[in-house]
């Protein structure tokens, strides 16, 4: 009985330490972070922020959008769901895909969505994705799970501890505590905000991979091509030297082939 549990335990242990050793809690924003399980390449365009890891399970992706403040005063917390709607068709329809399922859920307090959606078949691409969509403090942060493996145990682990590591580091307020304005009429329809950010946020997804893709197809390629033998070249044929009429003899000839002296 003690050598199960002493056995169990150090099991736990092990997979535990190989787990979680190589995780990096990242800062997204001043007031947001989310574990990766690398360090994360970081890439900014404009309005847009993203950080991009992986590892032999899936892509993690993290998308930042921030508000400016004029786009904050066309938006209140009761247009959210219709953001959360627009990010979701864009993401879904960028990908060529289908929504496989929806549900509301909150991070810290916050409502979230988190979603599940297939990709056109690529076989360079994974097809199964997961994504979580909050808005909060003017931003809209989407993290996105695109699975390499097929769904298992290993992977399943993943997508969650990735998804819950997401937190926010101080309170924070609605989205237009700060910039509301009872006299601004709206005139941006939420949904299509929400659509185009989905549509970005698949669109630099997809590229950042690509080019992720593309770097290690060229490396792999160019290894290989180092690692492959070079051609041995023949080698040059010795000869004996006749000490008697100075004839070059073959190395394997014993006697002269023009005067028949001994050769040494």
């Amino acid at each position: 009985m003690k050598l199960t549990f002493k056995l169990t335990l150090l099991f736990l242990i092990l997979g535990y330490l190989s787990f979680g050793q190589n995780w990096i809690n990242t800062e997204v924003t001043e007031f947001a972070s989310i574990d990766f399980p690398d360090q994360a390449e970081i890439t900014e365009t404009g309005q847009e922020t993203v950080y991009f890891s992986q590892d032999d399970y899936a892509y993690y992706v993290v998308s930042v959008r921030t508000l400016t403040d004029q786009q904050s005063r066309n938006f209140s917390d009761n247009d959210i769901p219709e953001i959360y709607r627009g990010a979701t068709n864009g993401m879904v329809n960028a990908a060529g895909g289908a929504l496989i399922s929806k549900k509301d859920i909150t991070i810290d307090g916050y409502p979230a969505l988190e979603i599940e959606y297939s990709a056109s078949s690529n076989s360079n691409l994974p097809v199964q994705r997961f994504a979580r969509i909050v808005f909060i403090e003017k931003s809209l942060i989407t993290s996105s799970f695109w699975l390499i493996e097929e769904d298992n145990a290993e992977s399943i682990t993943r997508k969650t501890s990735f998804f819950n590591s997401l937190s926010f580091q101080k309170s924070t307020t609605n989205i237009n505590e700060e910039f509301e304005d009872p006299n601004v009429e709206t005139t941006t329809s939420s949904y299509n905000y929400g659509y185009l950010i989905g549509q970005i946020v698949a669109a630099l997804a997809l590229l950042i991979i690509l080019i992720v893709i593309l770097y290690f197809i060229f490396k792999k390629r160019n290894t290989k091509k180092k690692t492959q033998k070079e051609p041995v070249a023949p080698s040059k044929p010795t000869f004996k030297i006749c000490n008697n009429c100075d004839f070059n003899n073959r190395s394997d000839t014993k006697y002269c082939s023009r005067c028949g002296y001994e050769l040494k």
